[in-house]
């Protein structure tokens, strides 16, 4: 008998031995591939991990840019087991964004988001993409969106109106205010209640709260564990908060679906009304066959990341504009000669039939975007060992799509390090590279809220420009081609992207 227990121990050894072996032949597999990449120093286990030690959230865009130094084709770097490969050049990211083998989202990044949301449009990958979109693109539809010009309108004149003028403030907080208003009304609600103010303060904290969860989640490999992070005390924040926004939107949506009831009672036909939001696409979506319906779930999650997306982004965009403007008067005197010329001086409401005339505004806004994208990167998920650029790539390599690269390419831009708005007039745009510049993504997963995003910025800065002149802040920025920036999920201006507003002589 005593001969079993030594059996016993031996068969463990041999299996550990073999489980052993099984992972060091795969790892010599990875490693071989990885290092026939070109990048920074890369060692066992750790990989380029020491490129980023003591780096902190403020220095690390600064730092990618530094070991990126527009190099061109592929480069990668490794944290731990997991391969990066960072993609900028604009025909190599066609490629990407058009494979169907490369259409999912990374899993090392956007995973990451699950701690709030598991079945948002951005997170989701396969057939359950496939229907959200579906779901999500009416509700986004060109017709609806010109009904939202009046909110965006109505909102940002209250932001206009919530201005210290003479005074150098940091717009941030009020851009927040004003994005979270107006997407709340698109999305839930147009009705604005105290309730909805209410809303929109706790979606606002729950972002700003978010943005500081998911970066020190990222760049610490023990937070990639449910458990660890759900222990920390800014994991039992988030959870708690998040509980508070479910609650909360799972109210709004009972609320707009008795409304569409009692409209389909009166009137055999909920698209009679003309008070539509994007939840009453989705809650009166077809589901003839199964395939678009989407849960009181699906829905909520669907709010929590498209006001991430559309929100977040066009601060972080708007921040910049407003940044870049105060220190090019010349650019202002253009713009604002251009918005009185549209808009007229009586105060009318802006319309959808303006915004396409606002040319140089908006080619002002696009070269703002192309020189500082509010998403310098995003990420797909490679899942066999393939071959790419002339280079082979192990199963669960990362391709990171460099926007900002792309965007800086002397391929196809000229002097890309100079500001220049005249590069995106009409004659100026023919021809150009689909990829060469690409601030929403591009190919099927490109931003499904693109256009929602520049009507509202738009709107938002011509309000801003009949009203305000812009004076630069005495914060030592001065050069609007060296912005000194930071990173967390979106860029934004290293200390904050003050600036002076002054009345405009009436």
């Amino acid at each position: 008998m005593a001969l079993l227990p030594a059996a016993v121990f031996g068969c463990l050894v041999c299996v550990l031995v073999a489980v052993l072996m099984h992972y060091v032949r795969d790892y010599l597999k990875f490693r071989r591939m990885e290092l026939a990449l070109p990048g920074p120093p890369s060692f066992p286990i750790v990989g380029s991990a020491l490129n980023f030690l003591g780096v902190t959230e403020h220095d690390m865009f600064e730092r990618f840019l530094t070991m990126w130094d527009h190099r061109k084709g592929l480069m990668r770097f490794s944290l731990l087991n997991k391969l990066l490969v960072v993609v900028s050049d604009p025909d190599d990211l066609e490629k990407v964004t058009r494979r169907k083998d490369f259409l999912d989202k990374s899993k090392l990044f956007y995973e990451q988001f699950h701690i709030i949301s598991k079945n948002g449009l951005t997170l989701l990958n396969g057939p359950e993409w496939k229907v959200h979109r579906r779901a999500l693109q009416p509700g986004l539809h060109r017709d609806l969106l010109n009904r939202f010009v009046k909110y965006f309108h109505e909102e940002t004149t209250a932001f206009v109106n919530r201005i210290e003028p003479y005074q150098v403030v940091d717009p941030t907080d009020n851009l927040y205010r004003n994005g979270a208003t107006a997407f709340l009304r698109t999305m839930l609600s147009d009705e604005v209640t105290p309730e909805m103010e209410d809303m929109a303060v706790m979606v606002i904290s729950f972002s700003k709260h978010i943005l500081n969860c998911l970066w020190a989640r990222v760049m610490n490999p023990l937070f990639w564990i449910d458990f660890v992070w759900n222990s920390t005390e800014r994991g039992k924040t988030l959870m708690e908060m998040k509980k508070t926004i479910d609650m909360a939107t799972h109210h709004f949506i009972d609320k707009r679906r008795a409304t569409l009831e009692k409209e389909k009672a009166e009137n055999d036909n909920v698209y009679l009304s003309d008070r539509k939001t994007i939840v009453d696409i989705l809650l009166t979506s077809d589901d003839s066959q199964g395939q678009y319906k989407m849960s009181d779930n699906d829905i909520c999650d669907e709010v929590k990341l498209f006001f991430g997306a559309a929100v977040e982004t066009t601060v972080s965009t708007m921040c910049i504009v407003l940044k870049v403007l105060s220190l090019l008067p010349e650019h202002q005197d253009k713009i604002i000669a251009e918005v009185d010329e549209v808009l007229g001086k009586t105060g009318r409401d802006v319309t959808p039939e303006d915004l396409p005339k606002l040319v140089h505004l908006e080619c002002f806004m696009k070269e703002c975007m192309r020189m500082y994208p509010a998403i310098p990167m995003t990420a797909r998920q490679v899942y066999e060992d393939t071959e790419f650029a002339g280079y082979k790539l192990p199963a669960g390599t990362t391709l990171v799509l460099n926007l900002y690269g792309a965007h800086r390419d002397p391929d196809h831009w000229e002097n890309p390090d100079k500001f220049n708005p005249d590069r995106f007039l009409p004659e100026n745009s023919e021809g150009r590279h689909p990829c060469a510049f690409m601030p929403f993504s591009a190919g099927p997963r490109n931003c499904i809220g693109h256009v929602y995003a520049m009507m509202s910025m738009k709107t938002l800065l011509a309000n801003i420009m009949r009203a305000y002149r812009l004076e630069p802040a005495a914060d030592g920025i001065t050069d609007v081609e060296n912005i000194p920036l930071s990173m967390d999920i979106a860029l934004r201006v290293l200390g904050g992207s003050k600036v002076k507003f002054v009345p405009r002589a009436k």
